[in-house]
């Protein structure tokens, strides 16, 4: 009996990878291809997915190599204008689980090394989402309006937003792996960061050999959000004001 046996092209291996586990699909010279990214809110549902997503390897710097600071809104003009985007935290915690599932290669390890010092002593990375806390909700790719000050009037974000409400019941500036037992704060949490399992931070922030802190606020003002360490700790932090200026990291949807 004669066997025969296929081969599979480029095409179907792809597509194999892109329907099964997150993944590292390619490391080029400036950028990374991640493969097959879910961003899953407290009910279990989707809210921002992608098959391929480009990520730079670097985030935006000037010529002298230091950091160019922006506050969210610019970041999320700037990198539109660059045909790319500011990712939400849901999808940089995505991406940063994805980073610490493969820290094994030097180039990806390098990227992920970069939310706890990218250069200055401080790994805090811009964010497309803001925290409306006297309305309860979290706003991830806000449009214009949602900005109270130091917006603008450029349009960003058309037809991304996504919107998710929380009871904040509880809420306090917490070690996340003791606000995760909170159910109200587990709740935000995941609806924040786009994580089944958002306890990989925890895990992150050993690999940083920083505690990972929640930061809230006890204001009723809308506020930015920012990833990474600060001085002590690994953060993922909704209390920062609008007009705050720090790094940013453009993705690209491919």
């Amino acid at each position: 009996m004669k066997l025969e046996f296929h081969v599979p092209s480029v095409e179907e291996v792809l597509e194999r990878i892109l329907n099964s586990d997150p993944c590292v699909i390619s490391v080029e010279s400036d950028h990374l291809v991640l493969g097959n990214i879910r961003c899953v809110g407290s009910d279990g549902r989707e809210f921002e997915s992608y098959d391929k997503l480009r990520v730079n390897k670097d985030l935006k710097r000037g010529a002298n190599g230091s950091q160019v600071s922006f506050n969210p809104y610019k970041a999320a003009v700037y990198f539109e204008k660059q045909k790319m985007f500011l990712p939400s935290v849901a999808l940089s915690c995505n991406i940063l689980a994805y980073l610490y599932a493969n820290k094994e290669d030097s180039e990806v390890n390098k990227v992920l090394m970069q939310y706890k010092d990218k250069g200055n002593g401080r790994g805090w990375h811009a964010q497309n989402t803001i925290v409306d806390w006297g309305s309860k909700k979290i706003i991830h790719y806000p449009s214009d309006k949602d900005f109270p000050e130091y917006g603008g009037s450029d349009g960003i974000n058309n037809a991304k937003r996504v919107e998710r409400s929380f009871n904040s019941k509880n809420f306090k500036n917490k070690l996340l792996k003791d606000a995760l037992k909170i159910p109200e704060f587990d709740s935000y949490i995941k609806n924040l960061t786009g994580l089944k399992q958002p306890e990989i931070l925890v895990e992150i922030g050993q690999h940083f050999n920083k505690s990972a802190y929640v930061w809230i606020s006890t204001s009723k003002n809308v506020r930015a959000v920012w990833l990474g360490c600060y001085i002590n700790s690994f953060d993922v932090d909704s209390d920062n004001f609008l007009n705050g200026s720090n790094a940013a990291r453009g993705v690209q949807n491919l």
